[in-house]
């Protein structure tokens, strides 16, 4: 039986992961950054046991790594490794975007549409990581639609391991007032309303090939 403790200590483990998650996935720990356990420990109110468990659990899902003489620090991605991203990304969301257009619904599509407007919206307003966070949304709703929801876990674990890096890369990017890098969704979104599974792979393949190209030039330039 496990007694009430050993529940409280799971707790305060899992909350502490998902709180370390969330400063990694939002850009406020970027990449490279050291992450302190008992500097973390004090931020979050808890004792070093859990945050000790929390940062494993980071490890475990790539998003921190262990350095000799520094502890964990936020996972930072070569121009390799994002090239490599990229190639397992274009591979299996080209597919899921092609079964998602062939298979998508009037339902799905509204959630979309829904999706792009508020896209627009945050955009105009020059919340980059909102806008991050909705233009997922829109995929999502689009990718949901092939049936595969193990496609759609894969797909957004490998969004995950390079979200710190869109987020600079949306920062810094001199159009984030406007719709310019988000210039494929409107053309995607069409795609899915005709149920044109080739356009709609294409569209996101291209998408997603310029994003790289981008990606690479702040690594290259960090």
């Amino acid at each position: 039986m496990v007694s009430d403790m050993n529940i409280n200590h799971n707790t305060k483990s899992v909350q502490a992961f998902e709180i370390m998650r969330d400063l990694i996935l939002n850009g406020t720990w970027e990449p490279g950054f050291s992450i302190k356990i008992r500097e973390t420990a004090k931020l979050l109110g808890i004792s070093e046991m859990p945050v000790r468990e929390a940062v494993r659990t980071l490890v475990e899902n790539g998003l921190a790594v262990h350095r000799p003489h520094r502890g964990a620090v936020v996972s930072k991605l070569s121009v390799k490794e994002i090239q490599d991203f990229y190639r397992v990304r274009i591979l299996l969301e080209g597919e899921a975007a092609k079964l998602g257009a062939e298979q998508i619904n009037d339902k799905q599509l509204k959630v979309m549409k829904q999706h792009w407007t508020s896209l627009k919206k945050v955009v105009d307003a020059g919340n980059v990581i909102e806008a991050l966070n909705i233009d997922a949304d829109f995929l999502t709703a689009l990718y949901e639609s092939s049936g595969n929801r193990e496609l759609v876990n894969i797909i957004q674990s490998l969004w995950n391991r390079v979200q710190p890096y869109r987020i600079l890369w949306a920062s810094k990017s001199k159009e984030k007032s406007s719709l310019v890098i988000w210039k494929y969704k409107p053309m995607i979104l069409e795609a899915a309303e005709r149920k044109d599974g080739e356009l709609a792979k294409r569209l996101t393949i291209d998408s997603l090939l310029e994003a790289e190209k981008e990606l690479e030039k702040l690594l290259m330039h960090d």
